[in-house]
């Protein structure tokens, strides 16, 4: 079953319109998101693009500031310091990638961690965004189960008891790469929640075997075929974080979703998987920090 993952953001920034309006009602607080980005990168534009129609479809504010590609990281800070201190924005990021003769860790550092709503501090208020997408696939998935019908009845062993947390525990999770921007995070959010995991990397031994027990595969590498039909297990969930650009310039991730679609219980496509959640829930950060005024 395909998780549709624009749904899902759909639904989840229909409740932050009610949250928006209740603010500007009550407080006449407007969230808004500060976004630095730096050069012209097609894909950054992309991303960004997504943000910027989200928040105002949720009432909100997303402002990008733009700066060329030889930006010096002392003018990148001071805006920094000035967006956060008189800028009046509950939430600012610094959109990665940055150039390398740029600090990635400095210049992030430099958000406060009320306002870090990409949760990138270790003394972030707010979690990843792409972490809290996941769990919320996973929530999603779990209340399938709950609720099964004729033309979906559950999965072999899948069926959950008891809350999200319980059933959460019981599966066998594998996370298949663990880059700062994909499975770490992932990694950070189940520890943090005491879920127990295992991690593959490039120097795992016997890959196939590991893969072939999840009960869910965070697939988070980013090159084309990573995973293959004969290395998941029948009736797993499958959620596709890493991504790259095939021969065709079209986006695609770790699997091809037309190889595993009749053996995986659940998947999430590239694109329209995570990657509309991921925004949806950076908004969540940005209004649940307005609401902390």
């Amino acid at each position: 079953m395909l998780i549709d993952g624009k749904q899902l953001a759909q639904e989840i920034l229909t409740d932050l319109q009610q949250r928006v309006a209740k603010l500007q009602e009550e407080q006449n607080i407007i969230p808004h998101l500060a976004i630095i980005r730096v050069g012209d990168d097609p894909a950054t534009t992309s991303y960004i693009n997504q943000k910027e129609r989200m928040g105002k479809k949720i009432g909100g504010v997303v402002s990008t500031y733009n700066y060329p590609t030889n930006v010096s990281e002392k003018e990148l800070l001071e805006a920094i310091n000035f967006l956060q201190t008189k800028g009046q924005v509950h939430g600012l990021i610094v959109q990665l990638p940055l150039p390398h003769h740029l600090n990635e860790t400095t210049l992030t550092m430099a958000v406060n961690p009320e306002k870090d709503v990409d949760g990138f501090r270790e003394d972030a208020e707010f979690n990843e965004p792409i972490a809290e997408a996941v769990i919320r696939i996973l929530e999603e998935i779990f209340k399938i189960e709950q609720e099964p019908t004729p033309l979906s009845p559950p999965a072999e062993g899948m069926k959950g008891e008891g809350s999200f947390e319980q059933w959460l525990t019981s599966q066998n999770i594998v996370i298949l790469g663990k880059g700062k921007t994909g499975g770490q995070p992932i990694i950070k959010i189940l520890t943090k929640i005491n879920i127990p995991f295992t991690i593959v990397d490039s120097k795992t031994p016997n890959r196939e075997e590991v893969t072939r027990q999840a009960d869910i595969l965070v697939c988070a590498v980013g090159r084309g075929k990573i995973i293959t039909e004969d290395m998941i297990k029948k009736d797993s969930i499958l959620i596709g974080i890493g991504m790259h650009r095939g021969e065709d310039g079209k986006l695609r991730g770790d699997y091809e979703s037309e190889e595993i679609q009749d053996k995986a219980a659940y998947y999430t496509p590239i694109p329209g998987g995570v990657g509309p959640v991921n925004a949806a829930m950076l908004l969540v950060n940005v209004v649940t920090a307005a609401e902390k005024i």
